[in-house]
C-alpha cells in the first residue's frame, strides 16, 4: 500500500475498497498541510491523454488540463480499456505524436 508520506508502520487492510480509502483519506490530510503553501497537486511534466469511447472512466478535458500540463489530447474513434490490444496501431502513433514535438 502506497502513502504520501512514511508511517511507523503499515496496518494491512484485507478489503481493497477500505484500503482505498485510507489511501484517498491520507491523501487529503497530507494535502491539507500544504493548504496555506504556494503548492498544488499536479503534474508538471508535459502529459499526454488518449480518450477512448469505450473506457470506463471518463476524464473530462477541463480536469486535465487544470491538472496536468497538457500538451496532447486525442479523442480516439474506438478502443476502451485495452486500447494496447484493441488499437494497438492507433495508440502507439499516437504516443509517437505526443512526443514528437519534445524530441531535441
Amino acid at each position: 500500500m502506497s502513502a504520501p508520506r512514511p508511517e511507523p508502520f503499515e496496518i494491512a487492510i484485507p478489503d481493497a475498497d477500505l484500503g482505498d480509502l485510507r489511501e484517498r483519506l491520507q491523501r487529503a490530510r497530507f494535502a491539507d498541510d500544504f493548504a496555506n503553501e504556494d503548492w498544488r497537486y499536479g503534474v508538471e511534466a508535459p502529459t499526454g491523454i488518449a480518450v477512448f469511447p469505450k473506457e470506463l472512466l471518463f476524464l473530462p478535458r477541463k480536469l486535465a488540463e487544470q491538472n496536468a500540463n497538457l500538451t496532447h489530447w486525442t479523442r480516439m474513434p474506438s478502443g476502451g480499456h485495452f486500447a494496447p490490444a484493441e488499437e494497438p496501431e492507433r495508440l502507439v502513433e499516437d504516443i509517437r505524436a505526443c512526443f514528437r514535438p519534445l524530441r531535441s
